[in-house]
């Protein structure tokens, strides 16, 4: 689908994503002028009412909800059939491909990311949304650090029916990361999401799943039944309080785990400033405990028995020292919610008649707007826009929109969404003359009556202008339904240049000129010849005054000295990137001239080069990683050694 304009607004792109059940593209948004992610429904779903039962729920329970570590939504829609939803782009990588590329992540980079991941957990439930597919390829990490929870293909409202098991397809969500509940098939709660995420705790800190096996029913029943090797033994970096969180929250029974995000997120915290643990809050240890201690035999005076009191007071001691740090930590959870009520109270909330109320503002009119136009001056009041509905409209172009829900002057609380209806176009249209317009002319004539860009044909032998439309199909006066692509064929002669003069100048000289003209600097090969300087061009092919396509190359001959000179040279760099372009110049003069080139992955390179000169003596190397210069060296090139 790469190069089709959905609703003619969105550009599809290339692939950045692919599941069962939809592909995802990076797109370009016409209309607000940003990069987006349009994830499409596959071909073969789009009858199965299932798959799309699941694909619109998606759409809604990530809309019904907003926030920095969540996947903002920003259009669904509808045409010929495909079905896709419009969200925000994410420059980064997966949490996934991170850990695969650099394996198990330092403890406060695992922290940071589950303690984003669990705020934005706290959302979904507070919205009684239950993700249920919570694993590190959902999990979207962009350049700043921040991360964002995506896909929420199988989520469900925590008041409805939340069985993973989905009829004839089977079990849902991904088997290595769900909980026990899950695998037996039972109802999804918020602890199901907070065991998913302990699992990806553990991977993070260890690069490696808690659950292993050659089979999915093996992996389901594994987390049924079998404990996980704590991840300290996996990896002793791994600090105690995290190996204490990561196996609170993969307890077998959920009344077990972490009630709540918010509890999972304190204890994360607190991770950060006790790294030794011990304040994990687990009660029923405690009253077991004590219960021993209580039954204890006052009267007993026997060694042995003595030894059990001494041995019973140092598991007391622990127990109330444990205490001592819990309520360390509910005085710091207290100052966390009083911030957060000082910084409500700061953006939005007032005192009224002795308590809080949200303040309220008036809803703009939106109706004639153009989205983008009607979404900012909704971000000006602290509103949000949710689209409601689109529609067929024979006088408003697509992208306006032609009702909204509550009604102008309505008073609503600061952070409520306002619902808008948006005009696609008409439901036919009669196509128009596009011919002697540009392409950019004749794609918005096609956006402005509801129908689309299709194959772009570019006709090279064409005399007409570059960017020339020069024929269409269907022709003109064909009435056409909402959506409906047109093909155009465009001039696109090709641009003729002429091969400029480089005999006589430095290679370096001649690169540019040669670049400037429009063209490439092709093959170099070095030669013996007299009448030039060492390191100037002496032949060129073609030769100049030749016409050329533009982006052609120019091959060039470049003189070197009558004797080779050698230098054994120790090369050692640090590398860290795969696949990097490492070369070796030779300052001849004014000329850095290339004498060796590799390709080396990250690491440490460590080689031992026999390079050449075309002249002896001393002579400075400039080393370049990706074309960027990272080292200087000075060495002595020997005429005829070795």
């Amino acid at each position: 689908m790469k190069g089709t304009c959905l609703k003619g607004r969105y550009l599809l792109g290339e692939v950045i994503g692919k599941g069962g059940m939809a592909v995802v593209y990076k797109a370009y948004d016409f209309r607000s002028g940003r990069t987006v992610a349009v994830k499409v429904l596959r071909e073969q779903y789009n009858q199965d009412a299932e798959f799309v039962r699941r694909f619109e729920q998606e759409a809604e329970a990530a809309s019904a909800i907003s926030h920095d570590n969540l996947i903002d939504i920003y259009d669904v829609g509808e045409q010929s059939g495909t079905r896709f939803i419009v969200m925000e782009y994410v420059d980064g990588m997966t949490l996934k491909s991170l850990i695969k590329e650099h394996g198990a992540l330092d403890n406060y980079s695992a922290i940071t990311i589950a303690r984003q991941i669990c705020t934005a957990l706290q959302i979904a439930h507070d919205a009684h949304i239950i993700h249920r597919d919570i694993k590190p390829q959902n999990i979207l990490l962009d350049r700043r650090g921040v991360a964002k929870l995506a896909d929420f293909g199988i989520a469900k409202t925590s008041d409805s029916q939340t069985n993973t098991s989905d009829g004839e397809n089977g079990v849902l969500g991904s088997v290595h990361y769900f909980s026990p509940e899950q695998a037996r098939g039972e109802g999804a709660s918020a602890q199901s999401d907070l065991y998913s995420l302990g699992v990806v705790l553990y991977e993070m800190t260890t690069a490696c799943l808690p659950f292993q096996g050659d089979t999915p029913v093996a992996i389901a029943l594994q987390h049924m039944d079998a404990e996980p090797t704590p991840p300290i033994q996996i990896n002793p970096k791994v600090t105690p309080a995290i190996n204490e969180i990561v196996l609170k929250a993969i307890r077998k029974k959920p009344e077990e785990r972490y009630q709540s995000a918010l509890e999972f997120y304190d204890d994360l915290s607190m991770a950060l400033v006790y790294p030794e643990g011990g304040f994990i809050r687990d009660l029923s240890e405690v009253n077991a405990l004590e219960k021993a201690l209580q039954g204890s035999t006052k009267g007993e005076e026997r060694k042995a028995d003595r030894g059990l009191k001494e041995e019973s007071k140092k598991k007391l001691w622990s127990v109330l020292e444990a205490k001592r740090l819990l309520q360390i930590k509910w005085v710091l959870a207290g100052l966390s919610a009083a911030l957060v009520l000082m910084l409500a109270a700061f953006f939005g909330l007032r005192i009224n008649g002795g308590g809080w109320t949200q303040r309220k503002v008036e809803v703009p009119s939106l109706t004639g707007q153009k989205v983008e136009e009607a979404a900012a001056d909704l971000d000006k009041e602290k509103l949000r826009m949710k689209v409601i509905e689109t529609r067929f409209d024979e006088v408003n172009a697509p992208g306006v929109i032609i009702g909204q829900d509550p009604a102008p002057e309505t008073q609503l609380k600061a952070g409520e969404a306002v619902g808008v209806v948006v005009s696609s176009g008409p439901e036919s249209a009669r196509l128009p003359q596009l011919k002697d317009m540009t392409l950019e002319e004749a794609q918005k004539v096609l956006e402005s009556l509801g129908l689309k860009l299709g194959e772009v044909v570019r006709n090279l032998e064409s005399e007409r202008e570059r960017g020339t439309v020069i024929g269409q199909n269907p022709k003109e006066g064909t009435v056409l339904p909402n959506g409906s692509s047109v093909a155009l064929t465009v001039s696109d002669p090709p641009l003729l240049r002429q091969a400029p003069d480089v005999v006589g100048t430095p290679l370096a000289q001649a690169k540019r000129e040669i670049e400037s003209a429009g063209l490439k600097l092709g093959e170099m090969r070095t030669e013996f010849a007299t009448g030039y300087e060492v390191g100037t061009v002496f032949k060129q092919s073609p030769e100049e005054g030749t016409q050329l396509r533009e982006g052609d190359a120019v091959d060039v001959w470049v003189v070197k000295a009558g004797e080779v000179a050698r230098c054994k040279y120790q090369l050692q760099l640090e590398i860290k990137e795969n696949n990097s372009q490492v070369n070796i110049f030779v300052e001849e003069g004014s000329l850095y001239l290339l004498i060796n080139e590799t390709t080396s992955d990250r690491g440490t390179l460590d080689i031992e080069l026999n390079l050449e000169s075309a002249s002896a003596g001393e002579k400075t190397l400039i080393i370049f990683v990706n074309d960027e210069e990272v080292k200087r060296d000075t060495v002595t090139f020997v005429a005829g050694g070795q």
